[in-house]
């Protein structure tokens, strides 16, 4: 072939578009499909001698990651004019295959085995460990990583050389690499200097450096410190300060003098501050997020910190702050701020299916499905300041109702404290015993110590009443309970919240205390009875991540409703319930505690003691998980027979107090992780279910309950 006729076709190859490349493998067969995937001809289109040893390259990693360790790929071409394709062939010599028994490390003393393996394997992600891959692209970067890890500990002359055993355990075919570590000695830091800046930067500066004196030296951790030097000049405003430095080997040690050289030029001051995109916004309230201000140095943490803080607000869909005469070179700088309103009013709509054992003529209740549907209605900015007004509505079988709530999250311009109204009219079939129908008010004053602990106080004020009692309980307790109720009184919080996941906690712990006393003198009722009660209710959880995939989690709560004064009732809606996904699930929602003794139906109890531990493995990318629990607990009539470690019925089934013992349930779940959390399912079995009188004779509660809902129980 003539010089100028190569060049032509050279020029038509590496101009050839991959739907005109052929490409196939002899040796083994793959599919088109992954070819496509695999080689960069098809990616890039470009056909040329790079490309085509890349190709090999990644086609021999292959076949070496599926066992062939000793495999060969060679390219060929041929182009064909007529028809303006090219036919790529790769001639694979695969050799034996064998298995892959993974890595190792041997000669290391300064770095731990652990630490090294971290980075030659990452740690498997589910129940089933993952099989490790070699090739020899692989090698060669896990050679690096080690090596590059060693360095940036100081040990600059770091030699490790990969051991190939090809008989492993004197298996032929099993490959083992063992990473062999010439650690050589370690360099370090004599004399740390830092030149043109004043002592007090000195001194601010030192405590975040790496290359500090008795500190392994490398270009690595030098580096990262020349970036922290120019972070932090340029919070003092330097943003053309230039930072460099240079080493000095120590004769006859291995130790270096460190010396940054730092040119600060000028310093970049703030000559004023412009807002500008406010329409509805109070121009105080974003003054008042802004860190910056007119006299100060431009500080780019200032400036980020502003942007972040008028974010948090919820009220801005963007903002943007920059120097207005940036190209200029004036070191008095005009910033503006630009922000974008978001918009004031949101409406949002969701829907769903309720199964549930909804009310019936059983005591137990009979599986109904009901459609549910809410609305949101979200005002944003009222009167132009950080203040939100939120109007809601929900409607199904189990609960009818709507209600609002106005936040202003910086009470008196204070960081730490807030303050939330709330209404409420409600209609809630959640005991099959009853509606409890709600009409009230509350007004909660916040203030929050740190981003997990808060403590609140607020005034409660509500009309309650307990509907269609007709032939749930016994007549004379309907015609006392089934009256309206006031119940009004104050109340207070204490929360603590570590979990690294409030939706689907693996670690951490959260703590509540709350207490309450509801009081005539406060506006409770005093006629028939007096609606005067204390509450106390605590709750304590943590989590336990055992390893990659197990989580331990417990969860522990406790209540106490107790009347005082003369003629002190509870009202009916005010009693203790539980049972459900959230809480006990060998019962069905609200099914546990104490039950009318002639119709059978839920009556509730003054005191609630409940323990749930669970073990949550998770699979599939944590995509998927089982949870294995157990949930021990019940609703006692008082505190006083609260019997913890009595687990069977002993007195007469005609006597309520029968039911005053610990009821235990064991389970398991299924969890599927979605963007809103994990979607679970549960099955629970009570191993001592209660058993009590009803108008068609003794009855036994289910063993078994199904629960299905979004989010981890606690």
């Amino acid at each position: 072939m003539h010089v100028e006729e190569a060049r032509v076709l050279r020029s038509k190859l590496e101009s050839l578009l991959p739907s005109g490349v052929w490409a196939r493998v002899e040796g083994r067969r793959i599919s088109r499909a992954k070819l496509k995937s695999l080689l960069p001809v098809y990616r890039d289109g470009v056909v040329d001698e790079p490309s085509l040893a890349r190709s090999s390259r990644i086609l021999e990693d292959y076949f070496q990651q599926q066992g062939y360790f000793f495999a060969e790929v060679k390219a060929a071409q041929e182009f064909h004019a007529d028809s303006q394709t090219l036919d790529l062939t790769f001639r694979a010599s695969l050799g034996p295959s064998g298995a892959f028994e993974g890595y190792g490390i041997e000669g290391n003393r300064a770095i731990s085995t652990a630490q090294l393996m971290a980075v030659v394997s990452r740690p498997a992600q589910g129940l089933i460990s993952r099989t490790p891959l070699y090739n020899r692209t692989l090698l060669e970067n896990k050679l690096s990583a080690l090596t590059t890890l060693y360095q940036s500990k100081g040990f600059m002359d770091v030699r490790i050389t990969p051991h190939i055993n090809d008989h492993f355990r004197d298996q032929a075919g099993h490959r083992f690499v063992t990473f062999q570590v010439e650690e050589g000695l370690q360099t370090t830091v004599r004399q740390l200097a830092l030149t043109g800046v004043t002592a007090g930067v000195q001194k601010e500066l030192w405590p975040s450096l790496l290359t500090r004196p008795g500190q392994p030296y490398s270009p690595g951790r030098a580096a990262a410190d020349r970036d922290t030097i120019s972070d932090h000049l340029g919070g003092l405003g330097y943003a053309q300060a230039e930072v460099n430095w240079e080493t000095s080997p120590v004769k006859g040690r291995h130790q270096v003098d460190v010396n940054f050289h730092i040119t600060l030029g000028e310093q970049e001051r703030i000559r004023r501050v412009v807002v500008v995109g406010n329409q509805h916004t109070r121009l105080g309230v974003i003054r008042r997020e802004l860190v910056i201000h007119p006299g100060q140095p431009l500080s780019q943490d200032n400036v980020a910190d502003s942007q972040s803080r008028l974010y948090r607000l919820g009220m801005f869909s963007q903002v943007q702050i920059a120097p207005q005469d940036l190209p200029s070179t004036e070191t008095e700088k005009t910033v503006l701020v630009a922000v974008e309103e978001s918009r004031r009013w949101t409406l949002g709509y969701g829907g769903g299916l309720e199964v549930q054992r909804l009310g019936s003529n059983n005591p137990q209740g009979t599986f109904k499905a009901s459609p549910r549907i809410s609305l949101n209605l979200n005002r944003l900015g009222v009167g132009g300041r950080d203040q939100t007004y939120t109007l809601w509505g929900r409607l199904s079988y189990l609960e009818t109702g709507a209600g609002m709530t106005y936040v202003i999250p910086y009470l008196a311009n204070r960081r730490d404290l807030s303050l939330r109204i709330n209404g409420l009219i409600d209609r809630t079939r959640d005991v099959l015993t009853f509606t409890n129908d709600q009409k009230g008010a509350s007004i909660t004053v916040e203030k929050r110590y740190s981003p997990s602990t808060a403590i609140s106080a607020n005034y409660s004020f509500s009309r309650v009443e307990a509907l269609d009692l007709t032939g749930h309980i016994s007549p004379e307790e309907a015609r006392l309970l089934s009256q309206p109720a006031r119940v009004a009184g104050f109340g207070g919080s204490f929360v603590s919240d570590h979990r690294d996941d409030p939706l689907d906690a693996t670690r951490g712990s959260y703590s509540l205390a709350d207490a309450g006393i509801m009081y005539k003198g406060f506006g409770s009722q005093a006629k028939p009875y007096a609606a005067n009660f204390v509450r106390l209710m605590g709750q304590y959880a943590t989590y336990y991540q055992v390893n990659s995939h197990l989580v331990f989690a417990r969860n522990t709560r406790m209540g106490l409703d107790t009347p005082f004064g003369r003629d002190a009732n509870i009202p009916l809606p005010e009693r203790l319930f539980m049972g459900g996904i959230n809480s006990h699930r060998g019962f069905s929602i609200n099914q546990a505690g104490p039950r009318d003794p002639q119709s059978g139906y839920p009556i509730g109890g003054n005191a609630i003691f409940f323990n749930s531990v669970e073990l949550r493995l998770r699979m599939a990318q944590q995509k998927l998980g089982f949870v294995l629990f157990n949930d021990t607990g019940n609703v006692f009539t008082t505190i006083r027979r609260m019997r913890l470690l009595k687990f069977s019925q002993t007195r007469p089934l005609t006597d309520v107090d029968t039911l005053d013992y610990d009821s235990e349930a064991f389970g398991v779940g299924l969890r599927y992780k979605t963007p809103v959390g994990p979607l679970s399912f549960d099955v629970g079995y009570n191993l001592n279910p209660p058993r009590y009188t009803a108008p068609g004779g003794v009855q036994q509660l289910a063993r078994f309950q199904f629960f299905l809902s979004v989010g981890q129980s606690f």
